[in-house]
């Protein structure tokens, strides 16, 4: 396969399918049903405001709120997505290097391969959410409350609720995480073009052949990391209230399972898949992030040890211009001093850990005192 073939997998599973009609359909009515659930049970939290209650049906909440979140926000991550990547790929097509580098192939290949292994995760958790168990009731509130006020209608309404899992769980597991992967593919072979063409310059002594590549240089990088860097600004608004509810959402999940007194063996499918899910973005997203970091700042990398010195005057101008654009890195920030990086990961995972210590001694303290 080549380059495009991959490209066209990640395209179609990342942007072109939620273009499909009956995907939007789905997705719209997945949007009005999560959105009246969220306010019934906001409702029902607030006129009970019982502790049990919450623990009980915190993560079916938070978890509904987080796939509440993925479906407002994914219009907007994929339309600036497909602006962003096509504005790329009309520029890079003018490309005076029209070979498509080694490291670009095996890059994309890696892409496919972890964007068909989070489909198939995804389409895993979403089984596990058709398979029903005899503890459903007391984890979803949905089929809660269909058991309380519509009992004749109960049976239909949880086999509607659960075809619609599969929808759900694909957009909860790859809305941040296979965006920002597919940014990073489409800005990465221009980079590595950009990359081939300075190992060029210093191959060559004559001024004008020089004077060539530092143009297409310049209008290459200026052009194509404006058009990532707006794609990336556009994520960071977005990415925020994604990891808001998502660490809601697990830390709800930690709590509950501590604090259940029932069994959860028949659980233990959906805790697997729900786990294969969240260790898929934990990892996938920093590292995703770290990589648009990384590759921008290669750039700067390779100038740094060009050797200018006999360039003519105008050529250093567009040298130090190539410098300054460069010497930035991209980077998807939370904050002023969070961004979506290595860091953030480590950080993420310690959170989470330390949260799952601090409920396993409360839970152990509480059975020691009984």
């Amino acid at each position: 396969m080549q380059y495009e073939d991959y490209m066209k997998i990640c395209r179609f599973l990342v942007i072109d399918i939620y273009h499909l009609k009956s995907v939007q359909i789905v997705l719209f009515v997945s949007k009005l049903g999560i959105f009246f659930l969220v306010i019934l049970q906001t409702c029902e939290f607030l006129a009970r405001f019982e502790v049990d209650y919450f623990v009980q049906y915190g993560p079916s909440y938070f978890i509904l709120l987080y796939v509440l979140t993925c479906l407002l926000t994914q219009p907007l991550f994929t339309d600036a997505l497909k602006s962003a990547a096509g504005k790329i790929e009309k520029n890079s097509s003018q490309s005076i290097v029209k070979i498509v580098p080694k490291k670009v192939k095996k890059s994309a290949l890696f892409a496919t391969i972890f964007v068909i292994w989070t489909t198939t995760i995804s389409a895993l958790m979403a089984i596990s959410l058709m398979i029903p168990t005899k503890d459903d009731d007391n984890v979803f509130f949905a089929f809660n409350l269909a058991k309380i006020y519509l009992p004749g209608w109960k049976i239909v309404l949880k086999n509607i609720a659960r075809c619609f899992a599969f929808p759900a769980s694909y957009l909860s597991a790859s809305i941040a995480c296979l965006n920002l992967l597919y940014l990073f593919q489409v800005g990465n072979l221009n980079i590595q073009k950009c990359l081939l063409q300075i190992k060029k310059i210093n191959a060559t002594a004559n001024q004008d052949e020089i004077a060539r590549s530092l143009k297409f240089l310049l209008n290459s990088l200026t052009t194509n990391e404006g058009f990532i860097r707006e794609a990336a600004k556009r994520a960071e608004f977005l990415v925020l209230p994604l990891k808001v509810m998502a660490s809601a959402a697990m830390m709800s999940i930690v709590v509950f399972y501590f604090g259940f007194e029932g069994s959860l063996r028949d659980q233990y499918f959906r805790i697997f898949g729900l786990a294969l899910i969240s260790i898929n973005a934990v990892v996938g997203t920093p590292v995703v992030g770290q990589a648009i970091e990384d590759f921008t700042s290669q750039v700067f990398d390779a100038l740094v040890q060009v050797e200018w010195c006999d360039w003519n005057k105008s050529n250093k101008k567009m040298y130090l211009m190539l410098l300054v654009s460069s010497s930035k890195p991209i980077k998807i920030k939370f904050s002023e001093n969070i961004s979506v990086n290595y860091e953030f990961g480590v950080e993420l995972a310690k959170t989470v850990f330390s949260t799952i210590s601090v409920m396993e001694r409360l839970h152990k303290s509480k059975s020691g005192s009984f």
